[in-house]
């Protein structure tokens, strides 16, 4: 029994769109399988493809939201809805589920930054800045514009910054990367990204991008997508541990947690084929005689302390 905190997960949308409970599902990730853990916490966003129009992701915004909403609910005696430290210090003294929400990509915004207001009085405590594609905001890293930052991208970093929302790079351009750490000055994570220097996959990370947002206070979350992981077909359990020695390398101890990506990957790593699997990396690593302070450092306590500062 392990303590877990994840940057990130597509489980609402996934099972949503599927028509099935977050309670009892065959996804990666639903609350029984969640229970298993000593603690548990998560940050569950709500993606959309980034190929919709600005007003149908603004509208399927609140479509999930309301799923999310009746889910918790309907298991609020194993799950808390965290808006605030209150909240989850709450969920964790009572020994439920502490969950957070997130959105992936800002392209709901519509193109306004005061739609953040709307969206954070909801319960929205980090946004991923792009997906993919451009959306207003920046380039997602798919894009070979060379774009960065908008001047409603700025707008969009600024009002975060002064709402204590956690800004997200993950999927980025690389310029947009760069400007967001010339715009804010605070706390910047990527949720669900790996180390470049393992893996060639153009999401993953520079060192000095790593070095940013370790210097940020912030940090970046192990993906367990094996497309992230491996330049061969295949991802094992040592090729994850490789991108986390590596981030290690860098300084990264205080910095380093996971965003398995989880209900939103199509190739698991060998070994770690769903969230109740998890405590095989967390073993590895004990296997590898790391010590248990730094792997639970990796598994909770930095996320924690990352969410509790914005927080």
């Amino acid at each position: 029994m392990i303590r877990y905190f994840d940057a990130h997960c597509d489980t609402i949308t996934r099972t949503a769109d599927a028509g099935l409970s977050m309670y009892e599902n065959d996804m990666h990730i639903s609350f029984s399988k969640l229970k298993r853990f000593k603690s548990y916490a998560g940050i569950f966003a709500i993606w959309q493809d980034d190929t919709k129009t600005p007003e149908a992701a603004y509208d399927g915004f609140f479509k999930y939201y309301d799923y999310w909403i009746s889910e918790t609910k309907k298991h609020s005696d194993i799950i808390t809805f965290c808006k605030s430290r209150a909240d989850y210090e709450s969920a964790k003294r009572e020994g439920k589920i502490a969950a957070f929400l997130s959105i992936e990509g800002g392209l709901p915004l519509k193109g306004d930054a005061h739609n953040l207001d709307k969206f954070y009085e909801a319960g929205v405590r980090l946004m991923t800045l792009t997906w993919n594609r451009y959306n207003g905001i920046a380039d997602g890293i798919t894009e070979q514009t060379g774009r960065g930052l908008t001047d409603f991208g700025r707008e969009v970093v600024a009002r975060m910054g002064s709402l204590n929302m956690l800004i997200d790079v993950s999927h980025l351009s690389v310029r947009g990367f760069y400007d967001v750490f010339e715009a804010h000055r605070g706390i910047v994570v990527a949720s669900h990204s790996n180390s470049i220097a393992e893996c060639s996959h153009r999401r993953n990370l520079t060192d000095e991008q790593f070095g940013l947002l370790k210097a940020s206070g912030g940090g970046c979350g192990i993906n367990l997508y094996a497309d992230f992981i491996s330049d061969r077909f295949e991802a094992h359990i040592s090729d994850v541990v490789r991108h986390i020695e590596h981030f290690m390398a860098l300084g990264g101890e205080d910095s380093l947690f996971i965003g398995a990506d989880f209900d939103g990957i199509e190739r698991t790593v060998k070994g770690l084929p769903d969230v109740v699997h998890i405590e095989n990396l967390y073993e590895e690593l004990l296997r590898l005689n790391y010590p248990e302070k730094t792997v639970k450092k990796l598994f909770y306590d930095n996320l924690e302390r990352i969410m509790l500062t914005v927080l």
